[in-house]
């Protein structure tokens, strides 16, 4: 399979932020709006203190909004497609389980 049309032009560019807008978006939507929204009306409108960790993803989630989710499950699911297509390293295989090995390094000389 070749790259499909609609796919960015490298794998990196498709895939380096698709995760982290993933979770952000959906944890900002499903727990950090609910969370602001019950904090504010239980204490007189305040906000509450974050630890840095969390504030920081879910800001990334309300600065990405639904458009960031929706380009970053778009190329999740064109990654998907392709990895579980026949031609893909996750296609099936009877004999073997699947087509290949992926060996992903998450460091130099690992």
């Amino acid at each position: 399979m070749t790259r499909a049309p609609d796919a960015p032009v490298s794998l990196q560019e498709m895939l380096q932020y698709t995760y982290g807008s993933l979770v952000s978006v959906y944890q900002w939507l499903h727990l950090g709006v609910p969370f602001f929204s019950d904090y504010a009306a239980k204490h007189d409108g305040r906000t509450p203190y974050l630890n840095p960790s969390p504030a920081g993803r879910w800001q990334l989630g309300r600065d990405l909004g639904q458009a960031g989710f929706d380009i970053a499950w778009r190329n999740k699911t064109i990654f998907f497609d392709w990895w579980n297509s026949n031609t893909g390293f996750g296609a099936t295989n009877n004999e073997t389980c699947s087509e290949a090995i992926y060996v992903y390094p998450n460091s130099v000389g690992a």
